[in-house]
């Protein structure tokens, strides 16, 4: 059964599950249940650097919450 989440972000970037590229921010992106590494990719310019979620019981119009914040001024 498919699961759903969305990285929610102030910007459009890649999202990255276990080293892959997945999706876009702001969007939904179809998984298979499970947990992953998710981050965004260079630049690290976000906080936290990655999340590890558990991704089940989702529905397509009720994806999981996945958020990361922008560092200004921080271009590592």
């Amino acid at each position: 059964m498919p699961e759903y989440f969305r990285v929610n972000y102030i910007e459009q970037r890649d999202v990255f599950v276990d080293g892959v590229k997945m999706g876009r921010t702001n969007r939904r992106i179809e998984i298979g249940g499970g947990t992953y590494a998710i981050n965004m990719g260079t630049p690290r310019d976000y906080r936290p650097g990655w999340h590890l979620a558990t991704i089940i019981d989702t529905y397509s119009d009720e994806p999981l919450g996945v958020t990361f914040e922008k560092i200004e001024g921080e271009d590592t």
